[in-house]
């Protein structure tokens, strides 16, 4: 090998990395070059390890190498690569995958057009080819001597660099987007819930984040929402939804109905926005929560088509809610719902401990369709039964639907008895409640989920 340090403690490391990511497998039977494995091992130990010293050799690899190891892209990861199994693995990935293409695109370049009106081989020939070929070589395979000249040509190196820079880009993104995910509510990158989560499992999911770029926005949106959560909870007193009487302030998300509509009256506007500004508006005083619920949470989701726009955003807000739900070591249970609920994607995670792929379930459940809002708080109703008192439900909708007395007063018994509070966050543009307010404590309206009054649910 080209490394001048093999170290046996990374080379097996390499191997067990290779045993649980088949991209490189896939990379080898892809790019039938002689030693492609060789460079793709080489190029993993060297970024794990950090040792980028070259032993000069005449080969296809040497040459390859030294030009990777002094390209910008390289040099940009190399450093926190090291001892970084994810982002070692990643970056061997996305550029031995370059270096696949590059070569193709060189070695068809120096392919002769006319090769088909060549004359044909003597029996003799073919036979002297093939054993000079043994190593599994073919005859349009670029010699060290051609690819070092190859390098030299100005236009072939900036399509080299001009491809590792793109798949930097891709390597940062992917990496920061698997730790958005894992990462919990820990306060800075790398920290946390990632670390534990095994090497295996991580680098499944930078490889579902890397051929799905929607999966990709929500890791970006759970990782804002994660931040904001942390930001909200930093007291220890957590104000719950429950209503206790009335004060005044200034506080946009407890304002009574009455002061909403004063600040939309032409007549009254005026006088709204300078007792707003003086903290002498009317709103909700609320009970606090002096010690962490012990009940489950419960999150009722909006999956019909007049969703859709807003869903992606909508499944980082859902997945920060888990990560409190983890943090705290409370069940968590995902309903989504349009004119049913889609009983298939109903997930319920044990003190909020939850897989990779449990994630990408969640992520990825999508029904389309009508609304109906009794069908998922029944399905509330069946898992308030099963737990532990003082819990809470977030019922996130766009719509408005038709709620039975029967059911308002049966959904309110239960509640009740079980000790639950029940927030809804009414998204987009309708103005009207419904009945929401029948079997909810709050319920407020915001236009997406990035508007300051949702961030109520990460209070819970």
């Amino acid at each position: 090998m080209p490394l001048q340090q093999e170290h046996a403690q990374i080379a097996a490391q390499y191997t067990r990395i290779r045993q649980q990511f088949p991209k490189f497998d896939e990379l080898i039977a892809t790019y039938d070059y002689p030693h492609f494995d060789t460079l793709i091992s080489d190029l993993w130990q060297a970024l794990y390890s950090g040792e980028t010293t070259l032993i000069e050799e005449d080969s296809v690899n040497y040459v390859l190498l030294q030009q990777l190891f002094h390209s910008e892209a390289f040099l940009k990861l190399h450093g926190n690569a090291k001892g970084n199994l994810l982002l070692a693995t990643l970056t061997t990935w996305r550029f031995s995958y370059v270096t696949g293409e590059w070569l193709k695109k060189m070695t068809d370049e120096q392919t002769p057009a006319d090769v088909d009106e060549q004359p044909a081989a003597s029996e003799e020939e073919l036979d002297y080819e093939a054993s000079s070929n043994s190593s599994g070589a073919g005859s349009d395979t670029l010699s060290p001597a051609e690819l070092a000249t190859l390098f030299g040509d100005a236009e072939a190196l900036a399509a080299w660099q001009d491809m590792l820079d793109e798949e930097l880009q891709e390597v940062e993104e992917v990496s920061s987007n698997v730790d958005e995910l894992l990462r919990g509510l820990a306060p800075s990158v790398g920290a946390g819930d990632a670390g534990k989560v095994p090497i295996q499992e991580q680098l499944a999911l930078a490889a579902e984040l890397a051929k799905n770029p929607e999966l990709q926005k929500i890791a970006e949106w759970a990782g804002r929402f994660k931040l904001k959560a942390r930001n909200v909870r930093k007291t220890k007193q957590v104000r719950t939804i429950l209503k206790q009487g009335m004060t005044t302030g200034n506080a946009a998300e407890r304002l009574l109905p009455i002061e909403y509509l004063k600040s939309e009256a032409a007549e009254s506007k005026l006088d709204f926005m300078h007792r707003f500004a003086e903290g002498r508006t009317l709103m909700y005083d609320y009970k606090k929560r002096t010690k962490k619920g012990k009940g489950a949470f419960v999150v009722c989701y909006d999956e019909s088509g007049s969703m859709q726009e807003l869903d992606v955003e909508g499944k980082g807000f859902v997945l920060a809610l888990l990560a409190i739900a983890k943090k705290e070591k409370r069940d968590f249970v995902f309903i989504p719902f349009s004119g049913d609920v889609g009983y298939s994607d109903v997930k319920v995670f044990k003190k909020g401990r939850y897989s990779v792929r449990d994630m990408l379930d969640v992520a990825a459940s999508y029904i389309g369709g009508g609304t109906n809002f009794e069908a998922p708080l029944r399905e509330a109703m069946q898992h308030l039964e099963k737990s532990a008192k003082d819990g809470d439900i977030v019922f996130i909708t766009d719509g408005m639907c038709h709620i039975s007395d029967d059911f308002i007063a049966e959904f309110n018994a239960l509640k009740d008895k079980k000790q639950f509070e029940m927030l809804s966050l009414l998204v987009g543009y309708n103005k009207h409640e419904g009945l929401l307010p029948a079997v909810s404590e709050l319920v407020l309206k915001i236009h997406d989920f990035e508007d300051e009054q949702g961030a109520v649910a990460f209070t819970l």
